[in-house]
């Protein structure tokens, strides 16, 4: 993994943390700085969107992969974390509702959740799932059916394949009504562009970039996102500033250091972005029985998302993963820590 992609990974998980801290505490208006938070956080969700399109693209393109391959190597690496996340969240509901009163659960609800299916949450939230996060691996898991199916076409046209895949997901699905309004958010176009900085990458435009050449398109970038006043995750408002900003750093790769912490946050981003939400339910219910100053309850947060995300990501995504492809596919001896 690119240490430039770790650090990108690293900002996108806590970004949207502090976005749904600031969200859900109704401290939005507070200050500055909880203000852009509130407006600009969820922009973690196209950059990781981006990053999942340019990991899945650079990564299969070298070499020869079946779609069952594919499809076994990322249920491994998605389904166990969020399956036990889900399940977790289904709890607190049921016992404790009180803790998460905005949320509501369903069997038809939860199974559908548990299988990446879009449905009304039963609260009225709209399309989202029991973990709230989640709608944003409905799009992951379509973009993995669209990519598995392209692997079916020569090579050379796994490009096209993946962009007439997204247009007409994107264009049709929603046409049949329902739950299938879901894929109409525009959103799925930030895969798009992770395949296209993957394909630059692969034929070594990135390295014509320098510093300077980096350092303005980070600034023009961060200036036409800033103009937008708000996140509405339009693919060019967004998606395409964002995507900007990852080619210039990627250009940059040989400043990032090996040996930075900020890796390891990056090993532990998927673990970050399922647990936090849990965790600032609670912990703003403790707030509220103990009137707990509001900033120990976010140094909280940040404490308890950064030790469940490391003890998420050692004992759980490492070994399931690795069980998993042991058990779906044996012939795998050595497996690496999943991308």
């Amino acid at each position: 993994m690119l240490n430039s992609i770790q650090f990108l990974r690293a900002f996108a998980a806590w970004i949207v943390v502090l976005h749904h801290y600031v969200q859900l505490s109704g401290n939005k208006e507070s200050n500055m700085i909880t203000a852009l938070l509130y407006n600009y956080g969820s922009i973690g969700v196209d950059i990781f969107f981006i990053i999942s399109g340019f990991v899945i693209y650079a990564s299969t393109s070298k070499k020869t992969i079946s779609p069952k391959e594919f499809a076994i190597h990322r249920i491994a690496r998605i389904v166990p974390a969020y399956w036990l996340y889900t399940l977790i969240t289904a709890l607190t509901i049921i016992v404790a509702p009180s803790i998460m009163p905005a949320l509501g659960i369903s069997l038809d609800f939860f199974l559908k959740s548990m299988l990446f299916l879009p449905a009304q949450n039963p609260s009225g939230l709209g399309l989202f799932p029991v973990l709230s996060v989640g709608w944003t691996l409905n799009f992951e898991a379509v973009f993995y059916l669209i990519f598995a199916l392209s692997l079916l076409i020569p090579k050379y046209l796994l490009t096209a394949g993946l962009f007439i895949g997204i247009v007409l997901i994107q264009t049709f699905a929603p046409k049949l009504g329902g739950s299938f309004a879901f894929y109409e958010t525009p959103i799925i176009y930030n895969f798009l562009f992770g395949v296209f900085i993957a394909e630059i990458y692969k034929r070594g435009y990135h390295r014509s970039i320098s510093i300077t050449i980096a350092i303005l398109i980070f600034a023009i970038s961060t200036i036409v996102i800033a103009m937008s006043r708000f996140v509405d995750h339009n693919p060019l408002r967004i998606g395409l500033p964002c995507a900007a900003i990852m080619l210039a750093l990627i250009s940059q790769e040989h400043r990032f250091s090996k040996e930075s912490k900020i890796n390891k946050l990056g090993d532990w981003s998927y673990s970050t972005y399922l647990s936090h939400p849990i965790i600032i339910f609670f912990v703003l219910a403790f707030q509220k029985k103990t009137n707990l100053d509001s900033t120990m309850a976010l140094v909280t947060i940040c404490a308890a998302v950064l030790l469940c995300s490391y003890v998420s990501y050692k004992y759980v995504e490492l070994p399931s993963s690795a069980c998993l492809k042991y058990i779906f596919q044996p012939k795998i001896k050595k497996l690496s820590a999943p991308n």
